[in-house]
C-alpha cells in the first residue's frame, strides 16, 4: 500500500513530554483501507504492506514517526500526537519486526524484543513503569475489532474532519445496535486494566442476624428457652455427699426436711383429787 508523507514537523530528542510539544502536524495520504493482521500473541494489529510503523490497537490507528506517536480513531487521520509516556502499554510490547521505518536506537536489538524504551527514555521514564514488559502471556486481553464500516469511506469520500468522523460514528453504533466505540477501547494513555477483583457475596460475608424475641417467628422454640432457664446442678459439699435439696411443704411424694428437732409428745394422764383441789378457783 503506498502513502504519502506531506509534511512533519522537527521532533526534539529531549524526553516524551518535549517530543509531545514539538510535534504539532502528522499529514499522510492513505489510499484505501489498510490490510490489518492481528500480530500473534498480541492485541495489536498491523499491515505488512504499509511502508509506515502503522498498528491499530484499542479502537485507535497508531503510528509512529520520528521518535513520536500518533493516534487517530479513521485510518487516515486526521493525527493526534501523543505524549510517549501516555501510549497504551501494548504499543510499548510490540516486537521490533513490526516496525516498518527503525530509528538508529532500535539497530542491534533482538527482531522479537520490543523497542528499549527504557533505555531510551530514561531512569525518569523507567522508574515509572518498571513493569511494562512483564505480562501474562496466557491471558492476553482480546483484540479489539476492526471498524471495517470504513472501508466503504476511500479517496474523495473520506471525512477528513473530526466532526464529520464523529457522526459516521455514530450512525454506526444506531444501525448495528451496538455502542459507539467497540468493545476494549483504550483511552489514549490508559493502561490495560488488571484482573478484577472478585465481590464479596453479601449473603455469605453477612454477619448473623439476632433473634428478635419480641417477634414468635424469631422467638426460640419452648424446649430450647426452657433449657436455657434451667439451673445449675448444686455444688457438692466436700465431703463428696450432695447436699439435701429442701422441698416446699405441701408438695405431693415429698416429706419436708424439719428445721428444728421434733419433740418427743407423750400421753397426758387424769389429774388426781388432790390436784384438783389444790387448783385455783376451786371449792374447799
Amino acid at each position: 500500500m503506498r502513502y504519502i508523507l506531506v509534511g512533519i514537523s522537527l521532533s526534539l530528542l529531549l524526553g516524551p513530554s518535549t517530543t509531545l510539544q514539538a510535534q504539532t502536524r502528522l499529514d499522510i495520504s492513505i489510499s484505501s483501507y489498510p490490510s490489518l493482521i492481528l500480530i500473534p500473541g498480541y492485541p495489536v494489529y498491523y499491515d505488512p504492506a504499509q511502508q509506515l510503523n502503522y498498528f491499530f490497537y484499542g479502537g485507535r490507528y497508531w503510528v509512529f514517526h520520528e521518535d513520536g506517536w500518533y493516534y487517530s480513531s479513521w485510518y487516515n487521520g486526521p493525527w493526534t500526537p501523543m505524549a510517549a509516556d501516555r501510549v497504551p502499554v501494548f504499543i510499548w510490547r510490540i516486537p521490533l519486526r513490526y516496525y516498518h521505518h527503525r530509528p538508529a536506537y532500535f539497530l542491534g536489538r533482538n527482531a522479537n524484543a520490543a523497542p528499549p524504551w527504557d533505555q531510551h527514555w530514561g531512569a525518569g521514564w523507567s522508574r515509572k513503569y518498571p513493569d511494562w514488559q512483564q505480562w501474562n502471556r496466557q491471558s492476553v486481553p482480546p483484540a479489539s475489532p476492526l471498524p471495517d464500516y470504513q472501508k466503504q469511506y476511500g479517496g474523495n469520500r473520506y471525512p477528513h474532519s473530526l466532526k464529520q468522523q464523529s457522526t459516521l460514528e455514530h450512525q454506526q453504533a444506531r444501525q448495528h445496535g451496538t455502542d459507539r466505540h467497540p468493545p476494549g477501547l483504550a483511552t489514549p494513555g490508559a493502561q490495560p486494566p488488571s484482573s478484577p477483583r472478585p465481590v464479596p457475596d453479601p449473603a455469605r460475608h453477612a454477619a448473623p442476624a439476632m433473634p428478635d424475641n419480641k417477634h414468635p417467628m424469631n422467638a426460640d422454640p419452648p424446649h430450647r428457652a426452657r433449657s436455657a432457664e434451667q439451673p445449675p446442678h448444686p455444688a457438692r459439699p466436700a465431703d463428696g455427699h450432695a447436699e439435701s435439696i429442701r422441698k416446699p411443704a405441701g408438695q405431693a411424694g415429698a416429706a419436708a426436711a424439719p428445721d428444728k428437732p421434733e419433740q418427743t409428745m407423750h400421753p397426758q394422764r387424769p389429774p388426781t383429787m388432790d390436784e384438783l383441789r389444790h387448783r385455783p378457783g376451786a371449792e374447799p
